[in-house]
């Protein structure tokens, strides 16, 4: 018998052998209600095997004549049966006036096979997670895609249990273990499968992670290609790591780039302001990090820039204001606009710049200064 307590309404299964009913399976799925019986039939008589196997809430009973070929007599759900049922033996004269006396041998409790794979130990470099580490889970009486998998680590300084990473399904899992930044040195690492019952099975492996002397590359961001106006200033901050502990010098620089293009060796800030002269243009700008090991690693990453000219300017608005003549100067934002003006279009070297403003806020208003001339023609650039 399977019960769930001492309780004499407690929920319970087992297998009983009468000289009247014969062989059956007993089974209670409500406290307190009464038991439901499936019976084998009355020819059945003792001695004879009988057992049960659970399977967490799933409770079957066998029989068999000789111990080694069963035969199903029942089976029964019973939802949320306690993990920590009780099992034993009942007898009963179903008599209070006459003695009972019922022989059993052959009494064994097995716990149901639970089996997790062995795990070979592993050696990784510092600074990198293992690719994940396949095991087997498997159960006899749990289907394995129920059954739990927890991992602890024995070293939680170099392994903090939050680095195991644990995937896959059924029964084909995974573990991945990742060190702490910069640890180095070796920790046990625990598997444990639980059944969710009562069954658990564990095995452990050693995994070490070492420092390489080799020096590796930096590990360069990579950047969005660009689409911009010229004359409007591009900054782009490139930015790198060394995994090579402790970190070296990084250095930046330009392997292809516009003439006017820098680069912070340092920050790795990049900064271009386009000529108007430029566009339109497409251009691929490339980027290198190195360190200063030995030797000497670098990587390099790239990307394009669209530089678009700017629409053409416009004069507009033109209003005369206590004697002062005054306009205003639409276009793209970005160039810098330079006002010139000139008393004789007959000449072209007479245009004279009366105003420059870099990067202004567009449309915006301009006022000549000077009120006493005859006649004064405008026009706008466009710089740098």
């Amino acid at each position: 018998m399977i019960r769930e307590s001492l309780d004499s309404g407690s929920r319970h299964a087992m297998m009983v052998l009468t000289p009247s009913n014969g062989l059956a399976f007993q089974q209670r799925v409500t406290p307190l209600d009464a038991s439901a019986t499936t019976t084998l039939g009355p020819s059945v008589a003792p001695p004879y095997w009988v057992r049960i196997i659970r399977g967490a809430n799933t409770l079957t009973g066998y029989a068999s004549t000789n111990g080694a070929s069963w035969m199903q007599v029942g089976t029964v759900s019973i939802s949320g049966f306690n993990s920590t049922a009780l099992w034993g033996m009942a007898v009963t004269a179903h008599n209070n006036t006459l003695t009972n006396v019922a022989t059993f041998d052959s009494v064994a409790l097995n716990t149901p096979a639970l089996t997790l794979s062995s795990v070979p130990n592993q050696t990784n470099l510092w600074n990198q997670p293992t690719p994940p580490i396949p095991f087997i889970v498997s159960s006899a009486t749990v289907a394995a895609s129920n059954l739990v998998v927890t991992a602890n680590s024995s070293n939680q300084a170099l392994v903090p249990n939050v680095n195991l990473v644990l995937s896959g399904t059924d029964s084909n899992r995974f573990v991945t273990v990742a060190p702490a930044t910069n640890e180095v040195g070796s920790a046990t690492i625990t598997l444990t499968v639980n059944d969710g019952m009562y069954n658990s099975a564990s095995t452990n492996f050693l995994v070490t992670f070492i420092q390489s002397n080799l020096n590796h590359p930096p590990i360069l961001s990579t950047n969005a290609n660009r689409v911009i106006v010229a004359g409007l200033g591009l900054i782009v901050t490139n930015t790198a790591i060394d995994p090579d502990s402790p970190p070296q010098v990084l250095t930046f620089s330009l392997l292809s780039a516009p003439t006017n293009a820098t680069i912070n060796p340092s920050t790795g800030v990049l900064t271009w302001r386009p000529l108007i002269s430029q566009a339109p243009l497409v251009t691929s700008i490339r980027v290198m990090v190195s360190d200063n090991g030995s030797p000497v690693m670098s990587v390099t990453q790239s990307f394009w820039v669209t530089v678009n000219r700017p629409v053409k300017p416009q004069l507009a608005g033109v209003a005369s204001t206590n004697g002062k003549f005054g306009l205003s100067v639409s276009g793209d934002p970005g160039p810098d606009y330079a006002l010139q003006g000139t008393t004789n279009l007959g000449q072209p070297n007479a245009w004279v710049t009366l105003f420059t403003t870099n990067s202004p806020a567009v449309p915006f208003w301009w006022t000549d200064p000077q009120t006493n001339l005859a006649q004064r023609f405008y026009r706008v650039l466009l710089e740098p």
